[in-house]
């Protein structure tokens, strides 16, 4: 019975071009990068052009700024809340606060992305990062005085290098954001991820609050390159035509990060 499932797959992707679906969450070029939400959080990340994958189990201990501005929460606790929240919400809130994109929780693959996983997993020779021998979480004590971890400075450099998508950094873009959104910092939440996946960020400004979803200007000559549709996805962003790459954020965002 396996076997034949295992067949009915392949020929699926094989149909299929070996890539997600249009409109599907991987693109089959960018990183390929899981979160799964469970008794740990864990994520793992493959990238088509470079070699090695890694993977990591948040400590459960540490405490994350969760989006839609549902406070701080430990990682050992997500889980739980995701029953209330969604898998999605709680993933998301792992990968905002590591500041990394990430192609979707994993129970939300498609068939086709479930296979292409399967199958880049298995290829790949993985690094298992254990973050607090590695010193990249350090330890702090709350008002009450009960001690929890926050990610370390030493995190920010090695996830531009652990996170960094190899076809989009080789792309050169560089871009603008515009925080519309009313709410302060959203802009370097957002220049963050785009830096760490390989996208340069030029500039980051505040503009008067707009309505509705977030925007990406970008030459006809750019909107179909990798980093671009990985970014529109990353923000649920619409696309309209402009003189130069720019991302503006609006309303939307800001009722889904909230800030610290």
């Amino acid at each position: 019975m396996k076997k034949v499932v295992m067949i009915a797959l392949a020929a699926v992707v094989i149909a299929g071009g070996g890539v997600a679906l249009k409109g599907g969450k991987w693109d089959g070029r960018s990183r390929f990068t899981v979160i799964s939400i469970g008794d740990t959080v864990k994520v793992e990340s493959i990238d088509p052009a470079i070699s090695g994958g890694v993977r990591l189990t948040l400590p459960g201990n540490l405490e994350l700024e969760t989006v839609g501005g549902r406070g701080k929460w430990r990682a050992e606790v997500l889980a739980k809340l995701a029953q209330k929240y969604g898998k999605k919400w709680a993933a998301d809130s792992a990968a905002n606060y590591l500041g990394i994109g990430y192609t979707a929780e994993n129970g939300g693959l498609g068939i086709r992305e479930r296979w292409s996983w399967w199958r880049w997993r298995r290829e790949e020779e993985w690094r298992e990062v254990d973050m607090v021998r590695e010193r990249l979480v350090r330890e702090v004590a709350e008002v009450d005085g009960q001690k929890v971890l926050v990610v370390s400075e030493n995190w920010e450099p090695v996830a531009q290098k652990w996170f960094v998508s190899g076809v989009i950094a080789n792309e050169n873009l560089s871009v603008e954001i515009e925080n519309a959104s009313g709410v302060d910092g959203a802009g370097n939440n957002v220049a963050r991820m785009m830096e760490t996946a390989g996208i340069k960020v030029d500039k980051v400004e505040s503009g008067a609050v707009i309505t509705g979803k977030c925007v990406i200007e970008a030459p006809t000559s750019e909107v179909k390159k990798t980093g671009v549709i990985w970014l529109k996805r990353q923000l649920g962003c619409i696309w309209r035509g402009g003189e130069q790459f720019k991302v503006t954020l609006a309303k939307d965002y800001g009722e889904w990060w909230k800030g610290d």
